[in-house]
C-alpha cells in the first residue's frame, strides 16, 4: 500500500526574486540582514552542502500575511474617507 506524503516545494533565490520583482541578492538581504527584520521575510532552508532554498509554503504564508496587513490598512482608511 502506498503512502501519500505531503509535497513540499522549495525555490532557489532566482525564482523567489522573480516572484517578488527584485534580485537574488535582495532576497538574501531580506532574509539575513537585521535592518530588514521588520519584513519578517522567510529564512531559507539548507537542503544540502551547496543548496539553499525557500519553502513555497512559507512564501505563500508571507504573501497572505502581507495581503491581510494591506486589507487591515484599507479598513482603517474607510473610516477616514469623506462621504
Amino acid at each position: 500500500m502506498e503512502e501519500d506524503f505531503p509535497v513540499i516545494q522549495f525555490f532557489r533565490a532566482k525564482p523567489v526574486a522573480i516572484r517578488y520583482g527584485t534580485t537574488p541578492s535582495t532576497i538574501w538581504r531580506w532574509s539575513h540582514e537585521p535592518r530588514f527584520a521588520h519584513l519578517n521575510f522567510p529564512k531559507p532552508v539548507k537542503l544540502g552542502p551547496n543548496t539553499t532554498a525557500w519553502s513555497g509554503d512559507e512564501l505563500d504564508a508571507y504573501d497572505a500575511e502581507r495581503i491581510a496587513m494591506r486589507d487591515d490598512d484599507d479598513d482603517d482608511d474607510d473610516d477616514e474617507r469623506p462621504p
